[in-house]
């Protein structure tokens, strides 16, 4: 998910803010469309640039310095869990996700009446995701020292999603930015698969019986943990935005027809 995160964030900015781009000597590349904040489509407009931008997206575009987003790789993420019964600290390297080709954008919502509760909303949609990686979990289970390592693949299958963005105004050098301070997502899955290589230090049966566990009841498990991984979603994703929106003043990101 935290492809489709970075692609979205990129892509607003993206297709809004060629009124600051060439300001430095960045050439905006032809296929990136404008859109004005007071046109009063703008919401459709950002949609279909969103939708006209993403194949681009994808593959990367170099003017820009962008990377490809499918595959999207992170080096690196630490997470921290805690219910109870189990306590842990994962770490994954190596990290590689598919499938963002068939993202599609649904829909565009935006508010910016009041500077303190600005919100962009966007609605999305991806068929299937695989990521994959390799992992090292230390920690305990029901009071037992647990320390692991592997390598780990899981799929998501129908994934729908709604980006509640909430931000407001900040001024600094007399130039007001966009500042993200809430980066809300609860993904809805149709179905969901793991697979890891060894969870109980090379004892396979244990291993398998947990993964079969997971596998046939991954809705409760989901439920679950969905409010801890929402809150590291949004830790995440509000420093990745803001990284781009504390760049580029708010009046050249989301400009005002001249």
């Amino acid at each position: 998910m935290k492809a489709v995160v970075a692609l979205i964030a990129v892509g607003l900015v993206g297709v809004v803010s060629s009124a600051a781009l060439p300001q430095d000597g960045t050439a905006l590349p032809t296929f990136i469309k404008t859109c004005s904040r007071d046109q009063p489509d703008f919401d459709a407009c950002l949609l279909s640039s969103l939708q006209k931008l993403h194949p681009y997206l994808v593959k990367g575009i170099p003017e820009l310095d962008l990377p490809p987003f499918d595959p999207f790789k992170r080096d690196e993420h630490v997470t921290e869990y805690s219910n109870g019964f189990v306590q842990f600290k994962a770490t994954v390297r190596d990290f590689v996700t598919y499938g963002i080709t068939g993202l599609k954008f649904l829909q565009v919502r935006t508010k910016f009446e009041d500077e303190k509760d600005m919100l962009i909303e966007v609605d999305m949609t991806v068929p299937k995701m695989k990521a994959e990686g390799k992992y090292r979990i230390q920690g305990k289970f029901l009071g037992s020292d647990l320390f692991t390592r592997g390598s780990f693949e899981v799929t998501l299958v129908n994934v729908t999603a709604t980006w509640d963005i909430h931000g407001s105004l900040e001024t600094v050098d007399g130039e007001k930015y966009l500042k993200i301070n809430e980066f809300g997502i609860t993904p809805e899955i149709g179905d969901m698969r793991i697979y890891a290589s060894d969870l109980f230090n090379g004892n396979q049966l244990l291993t398998q019986t947990a993964l079969q566990l997971f596998n046939q009841n991954w809705r409760q498990v989901y439920g679950e943990i969905q409010p801890h991984t929402r809150k590291t979603w949004d830790e995440i994703m509000r420093e990745y935005a803001n990284n781009v929106f504390m760049k580029v003043p708010f009046d050249k990101v989301f400009p005002v027809s001249s």
